[in-house]
């Protein structure tokens, strides 16, 4: 598909008056609606400058959340699952403290 793309476009525009190709009479279209107040000018414009400049990078932030459960005790996991959020300082204190209660 791509190679008969290229192809076409490289062809000669039929009844085109200066003899553009395909290729042109679209560049030329999509510089026209970009400088346009048309609906679709933003569009054309980044299509433009995505071609030119090429696409900007974007970060995308992520948190590795197998190591944060990892980092957990087993109190704090059992309190999310109990409160449906972490505890907070106070609480993880709590969670943390060897316990008042001997086992027998």
């Amino acid at each position: 598909m791509s190679e008969a793309l290229r192809s076409r476009l490289a062809q000669i525009k039929d009844g085109d008056a200066t003899g553009r190709t395909f290729a042109e009479a679209i560049a030329d279209n999509l510089v026209r609606l970009a400088c346009s107040n048309e609906p679709n000018a933003v569009h054309a414009a980044v299509e433009i400058a995505n071609r030119i400049e090429g696409k900007s990078r974007q970060s995308i932030e992520f948190s590795d959340i197998s190591a944060d459960l990892r980092s957990r005790s087993d109190g704090e996991l059992l309190f999310h699952l109990e409160h449906n959020r972490w505890p907070t300082d106070e609480e993880r204190a709590l969670l943390l403290a060897p316990s008042a209660h001997p086992t027998a």
